[in-house]
């Protein structure tokens, strides 16, 4: 259980309106139980809120994953997004025209708290006969505070607490990553203070070996216009 108060200042406050307040909940799963006391069960998220100093009634709305339990994405299935605006629009999707986003140069550092989106291009060319495994790097000052998503060609491969972490490679599975050919990596970024961003993200080679195997990419569908344009 965890108790958390936050101040606001009386002139962020619309006297005499409705006042609205969004709230950006993440959890890092639930509970590990190999007992029989069901702490599996332990709650998460927002459980509740209310107002000091006032009796003014709370309504909320839930924003999840878009199309709830029939996910739009019937492939990479209801587990693969959140929330966020930019998983709902497919900003995390390989072909989402991101033309008109902001040029900038990694490690970027963000000063104020938010939720910010980079995407990026690559592309590879492994012999056919080389099993060279590929993982993605974050690497930055634990002073920082954000959290991120991974994704790998529009598949969620990573989540990453950058003050905490202890994992800083996230490997990228042949099939899932085109070994030969355009891969996009989309990273999904909320700093939770003043001091947040995104490190440096870098390509590592864990190794290669002689192989015989022949990968085939997992079929799944790129960014639509005609699904992802409107909000829902």
């Amino acid at each position: 259980d965890n108790t958390q108060y936050f101040n606001v200042d009386p002139a962020d406050l619309a006297v005499g309106k409705d006042n609205v307040v969004s709230v950006l909940v993440a959890n890092m799963g639930h509970e590990e139980n190999d007992d029989s006391n069901q702490a599996f069960q332990h709650p998460r998220g927002l459980v509740s809120a209310a107002w000091d100093g006032t009796s003014a009634p709370i309504a909320w709305r839930i924003r999840g994953n878009r199309g709830g339990e029939i996910p739009i994405d019937p492939v990479r299935g209801i587990y693969n997004n959140g929330g966020l605006y930019g998983e709902r629009m497919g900003w995390s999707l390989p072909g989402f025209p991101d033309a008109s986003w902001r040029d900038v140069t990694l490690p970027n550092s963000i000063d104020r708290p938010g939720a910010d989106w980079y995407r990026t291009t690559f592309k590879l060319d492994i012999p056919a006969d080389q099993d060279v495994p590929i993982a993605l790097a974050i690497d930055d000052s634990p002073a920082r505070h954000y959290r991120a998503l991974i994704f790998i060609n529009g598949w969620q491969f990573g989540r990453y607490v950058n003050a905490l972490g202890p994992q800083h490679e996230f490997i990228l599975p042949p099939g899932i990553l085109n070994p030969n050919g355009d891969n996009t990596v989309a990273i999904a970024v909320w700093s939770t203070e003043h001091s947040g961003g995104l490190g440096a993200v870098s390509l590592i080679e864990l190794g290669n070996d002689l192989t015989s195997l022949r990968v085939r990419m997992v079929p799944a569908p790129a960014y639509s216009k005609t699904v992802y344009a409107r909000e829902q």
